[in-house]
């Protein structure tokens, strides 16, 4: 079953999967629980809005995972 997160800012439909996978990514690579990553990215992307114009899908979603964590 796939995961289906609240997100609190706007995400298109096309980076869903994305930036559900760099929840996913940084619950794994830090060993925090799935909650607790959804939280960081939340409160780290809280006032972007991911379309398809961004330019986040020219990194890895292992990037964003780490970079994010990191930055919190």
């Amino acid at each position: 079953m796939p995961h289906r997160f609240e997100f609190f800012f706007p995400v298109s439909d096309e980076m869903v999967e994305f930036v559900t996978e760099v929840v996913l990514d940084m619950s794994r690579i830090f060993e925090i629980p799935v909650a607790e990553a959804l939280n960081i990215v939340n409160l780290h992307w809280e006032s972007l809005e991911v379309g398809d114009d961004r330019l986040l899908g020219h990194e890895e979603t292992e990037f964003w995972a780490r970079t994010i964590y990191e930055q919190h």
